[in-house]
């Protein structure tokens, strides 16, 4: 197996990554240019509704997500990429999507855990081949 490949679902991450600031930024200013919000308001209560959970999604972007980034780039640095690491890759960032649209969408709170939780068992199972590759 290539190391490339576990580098194809971390590219892949970072486009979901910029397909939910594209979705913030429209979020925002879409809905000020449109006169739905009044930026005093926005300045002294932050954004609220729909708004804020887009917020509240790309920050989301740079928690778990980083802690994967650096799990393959170990992965690819050590020569530790196999089969399976790159098939947990995968399940991460397609947990990720799920999680994404269903918290800029029904923002169901059982269905999103339950994406971040596939995430975190994929992730765990990227650390624990991350850490046989460097100890």
């Amino acid at each position: 197996m290539e190391a490339t490949e576990i580098l194809k679902p971390l590219v892949a991450q970072t486009g979901l990554m910029v397909l939910v600031a594209f979705w913030l930024v429209w979020a925002r200013v879409g809905s000020a240019m449109r006169g739905k919000v009044d930026m005093k308001d926005v300045a002294k209560n932050g954004w609220q509704g729909w708004i804020k959970l887009a917020g509240d999604n790309y920050s989301n972007q740079f928690e778990l997500p980083l802690l994967f980034f650096a799990l393959c780039f170990v992965l690819y640095l050590t020569g530790a990429v196999t089969p399976l690491a790159v098939g947990l890759a995968w399940v991460f960032f397609i947990s990720r999507i799920f999680h994404a649209a269903i918290h800029l969408t029904v923002n169901r709170i059982p269905i999103r855990f339950l994406t971040f939780f596939v995430g975190a068992i994929a992730m765990t199972g990227l650390f624990l081949l991350a850490a046989g590759a460097v100890f």
